[in-house]
């Protein structure tokens, strides 16, 4: 047989030969190739959509691609798409069971970056746990919509904008404590600030449409230096002494009177002015208009309604202030409630004169 060439063995066929094999129609045209020379294969073409199933072992097409569709599950089976790194880990899962679209983890952090036209990457989504919408010459703008359609929320980065409401509802923000009281609201369509108290009441609010701030609280108060020694406390009736400090009342009829301390009874201060934080030194919050209870001494003289009030000898005690003559530049103010003997809490109107 030393006429006849030697087989080519495998080595020498993929050197020197193209494997190619095509699978025609019954009219001849090719639909299926499989071209070694290109590590290629093509379904499709011809005037034929390219099609590509993978049946479960019943026969049940679990996996497709056609028409630019690619499709993964269905036949009681859930689609999955999983993209594994160079080493073989886990990188990006779609889960169709669970809804789940994952990316990251194993010692990888999961990013969503999206770009506009030319490739410029305009939106970011981190899983440290921030969005970045903007940047690359384009401002970052967020719209949350209603089911109708309407934004509801913007959040626009251009114009330094956050807007809420409109298309028929107002716009609402809420902002809540740790414990998840609300602490804080703004109401467009009330044109209202509220600031509310520890427990979740109502203390102060702007009133936008009237043009009215309202305190809960009720007196107007600012904070004094007081003088080192004296054991002081709320109702306390105070004056002035000649190093410009507050001390307690202790004689009648003092012209250096300036208030009460605030905080006493049912009364708590509205506005507080000359607040100092961080200073070195006793303070004390002294009520100078409005409602407050004030320590009263009617041994004196008995207090009714509308009696005005003046110190006393009693150490921080206002009493009844029923001497005409020495009234002047030694008034507190005004008894909203009676004290018919003895000492006691009574609630005042101030009004220094």
């Amino acid at each position: 047989m030393s006429g006849i060439p030697p087989f080519p063995t495998p080595t020498e066929l993929a050197t020197s030969f193209v494997g190619n094999v095509y699978v025609q129609t019954i009219a001849g045209i090719t639909t299926i190739r499989f071209q070694g020379n290109e590590a290629r294969v093509g379904i499709g073409g011809n005037g034929r959509n390219g099609k590509l199933l993978c049946l479960d072992k019943l026969g049940v097409p679990i996996f497709s691609a056609y028409k630019g569709l690619i499709k993964a599950g269905g036949g009681g089976m859930g689609g999955n798409l999983v993209l594994n790194r160079s080493d073989d880990r886990e990188s990006i899962q779609l889960n169709a069971d669970t809804g789940l679209i994952k990316a990251g983890g194993a010692q990888l952090w999961g990013n969503i970056e999206l770009r506009e036209p030319e490739g410029k990457a305009t939106m970011f989504v981190s899983s440290g746990g921030w969005i970045l919408a903007g940047s690359n010459g384009y401002n970052g703008k967020i719209l949350l919509q209603r089911k109708d359609g309407l934004d509801n929320i913007e959040l626009n980065a251009g114009t330094g904008l956050i807007k809420a409401g409109g298309g028929g509802m107002g716009g609402n923000l809420a902002l809540n404590r740790s414990n998840d009281r609300e602490s804080i609201q703004l109401n467009a369509d009330a044109c209202s600030i509220v600031l509310k108290d520890s427990s979740g009441s109502d203390s102060i609010q702007l009133d936008g449409f009237a043009g009215d701030i309202r305190l809960v609280a009720a007196d107007c108060a600012e904070e004094f230096d007081v003088a080192e020694g004296d054991n002081i406390d709320p109702g306390a009736v105070m004056v002035i002494n000649d190093d410009r400090k507050l001390e307690l009342c202790r004689k009648p009829y003092d012209k250096r009177v300036v208030g009460i301390i605030s905080g006493a009874g049912k009364f708590r201060p509205g506005i507080v002015f000359d607040r100092k934080k961080g200073y070195v030194g006793p303070r004390a919050t002294i009520s100078v208009l409005g409602k407050v209870s004030c320590k009263a001494d009617a041994s004196y003289a008995p207090i009714e309604i509308g009696d005005l009030l003046t110190t006393s000898p009693t150490t921080g005690h206002a009493m009844n202030a029923n001497d005409p003559h020495r009234t002047p530049g030694s008034i507190i103010g005004k008894a909203l409630s009676p004290l018919e003997e003895g000492k006691g809490i009574l609630d005042v109107l101030v009004t220094l004169q």
